[in-house]
């Protein structure tokens, strides 16, 4: 889990790309992002901006030239949980 920097908003293919401090920026789709429940994707401009911190989770490591793939949907595992 980080908390990331929004350093570019794609409109066209409904993505931005994050800094979490990888050699890559790492990508987030706008349906990772969005409040709604469903089908219905929101415009990832309405959702995010550049220069704007969000707190992400790594869904997909970085492989060969592409970035981490990333979600805002956080989820712990009970193992790692302390109550």
């Amino acid at each position: 889990i980080y908390k990331g920097k929004v350093v570019r908003v794609l409109p066209g293919m409904l993505a931005a790309f994050v800094d979490i401090g990888l050699d890559r920026a790492a990508f987030i789709h706008a349906s990772e992002i969005s409040l709604r429940e469903g089908p219905a994707v929101e415009s990832i401009s309405a959702l995010v901006h550049e220069g704007q911190s969000l707190v992400v989770q790594v869904t997909k490591d970085p492989i060969g030239s592409k970035g981490a793939r990333l979600t805002t949907q956080l989820s712990i595992p009970s193992r790692y949980l302390v109550y």
